[in-house]
């Protein structure tokens, strides 16, 4: 399978698609469309559908908002209302009071501080390919927008840019909920494993910190998840178009969990490593001896998808 990848690493990739100076062009040259494509058609999934709609979303775009279905991933949660009408009167709503709302996220950018380091955050994101800007709100190239109020999260030592993606959650309507393997999924497969001789197990834990940002967000919705924060110096707000899903969103979680629950059937399927995504996390069992070399496996087998 290393092998297989590595050759088909240069075969194509959806970068072709994109103009040469097209930010988004780098993050699709990441993705190893013929391993995708392999991948599905050895797990069954090239003729139902699947196939065709998830490879055109890894090389062109995640939905940001409207009603959002994965049947084929997560089972299907009936509501009593889409997205439609709500995400109409929503986007109206924000449109009408724009400017009001626009002091209002300035206020609280003021009041979150971490001015300097939000701007770094955003340079490096802007020089990544994952931002178009800064723009401001004048010389923003869409007409009406939905802003999402960059801030930082510390989780011990490390600090975390998410975006606070109320407005946009609320012109969205998820119908397939993500279902997570849980503790009793771990105990299960232990105890699976241990009843067929495996002793001394170990447990490795892989940690994808920039899950959101390496899929890329449907350009023709890119207005409706707008990353606005505070310039350090002049104090007024500053507008980023986001070419990837961002961490705060609804759709995000969902789009990311579909692609985590494809990596993980097809590291079990097709390597036998016993995988599980919750998140932005993997997670897998494996003898004390042989962990290691497992994870090392499984890290190279994503990379090369992603």
């Amino acid at each position: 399978m290393k092998d297989r990848a590595k050759t088909l690493r240069n075969d194509n990739s959806f970068g072709e698609y994109y103009d040469e100076h097209h930010p988004a062009r780098a993050i699709a040259e990441r993705i190893n469309v013929p391993v995708v494509e392999e991948i599905l058609h050895a797990m069954g999934a090239a003729t139902n559908g699947v196939k065709n709609e998830f490879v055109h979303r890894l090389g062109f775009g995640f939905p940001v908002v409207d009603d959002l279905r994965e049947e084929g991933v997560f089972d299907v949660r009936p509501l009593s209302r889409s997205a439609k009408k709500e995400f109409i009167e929503t986007k109206a709503a924000l449109i009408h009071k724009q400017h009001p709302l626009l002091r209002s996220l300035r206020r609280q950018c003021i009041r979150d501080g971490n001015w300097k380091e939000i701007a770094d955050q955003l340079q490096i994101e802007v020089e990544k390919g994952w931002l178009q800007g800064p723009y401001t709100v004048h010389d923003l190239p869409v007409d009406h927008f939905i802003p999402i109020r960059r801030f930082i999260v510390v989780q011990g030592e490390k600090h975390r840019g998410c975006d606070n993606g109320r407005a946009t959650n609320k012109v969205t309507r998820v119908h397939t909920p993500i279902s997570l393997l849980g503790i009793d999924n771990a105990i299960a497969t232990a105890a699976s494993m241990i009843e067929h001789g495996v002793e001394h197990l170990s447990q490795a834990v892989l940690d994808q910190s920039d899950a959101y940002k390496s899929l890329i967000a449907d350009s023709t919705q890119q207005r409706y998840a707008v990353v606005v924060a505070l310039n350090a110096t002049t104090q007024e707000l500053e507008c980023y178009l986001s070419n990837v899903l961002c961490f705060g969103t609804e759709s995000a979680v969902l789009d990311y969990n579909c692609l985590s629950r494809f990596v993980t059937a097809a590291a079990r399927r097709i390597m036998g490593i016993p995988a599980a995504g919750y998140f932005d996390d993997f997670h897998m069992l494996a003898r004390a001896d042989d962990i290691e070399g497992m994870a090392e496996d499984f890290q190279f087998f994503f990379s090369n998808i992603i």
